[in-house]
């Protein structure tokens, strides 16, 4: 609804450019209009683009991320590695896991097609009536030794991803002492 207002003078010689004037402020508020609807057009389709990529986004077939988990310190116990951070980011089916030692000195895997397997030193008999063989801790020598496991990890796709993970033997310093820096006071901290 457009309202025009008209003041007349007595020659009569503004009334024109006033009307004029009217009528353009009504076709600025047209053109807006037209600018907003072209704007929420344009903005709606859009949306159907990114909507569209983004479906086509889904269907695409994607391997699985492996996440072998932390680097890890021990000394003599039996550890278990980490493999449960591990993922399918297009969820096309429940992972397998494929943990394998890929350097230093060798170590006894338990349960290497599982997300969290036990390492260890050797396999020990187990004695009485329960003769069921037991993973013992490792070896210490008094060097650093250093494993490292790979993790590989595959969807129902047969699609699959490594990673590997670092395990650090520590020295056996049997009955010495191994200070590790000073302390409150300006006192050595001790391990014994």
């Amino acid at each position: 609804m457009a309202f025009i207002q008209r003041y007349f003078r007595k020659d009569k010689s503004n009334a024109v450019n006033l009307h004029s004037m009217c009528c353009f402020k009504e076709l600025k508020r047209k053109n807006k209009m037209k600018n907003t609807t072209f704007q929420s057009l344009t903005m709606a389709l859009l949306i159907a683009v990114v909507s569209l990529a983004t479906i086509s986004l889904g269907s695409e077939v994607l391997p699985p991320i492996a996440d072998a988990g932390f680097s890890r310190y021990v000394a003599q116990e039996p550890i278990v590695l980490d493999g449960t951070g591990s993922y399918d980011p297009d969820n096309s089916g429940p992972l397998s896991y494929t943990w394998r030692q890929i350097a230093g000195p060798s170590v006894v895997i338990l349960d290497a097609n599982t997300a969290t397997p036990t390492i260890g030193g050797a396999m020990q008999s187990g004695t009485g009536r329960d003769a069921t063989p037991e993973l013992v801790g490792f070896n210490q020598t008094d060097e650093v030794q250093k494993c490292v496991f790979e993790l590989k990890v595959t969807d129902s796709q047969t699609n699959s991803s490594v990673d590997t993970v670092k395990v650090v033997i520590v020295p056996d310093f049997g009955a010495n002492t191994l200070e590790l820096g000073q302390g409150i006071g300006g006192l050595p901290l001790k391990y014994k």
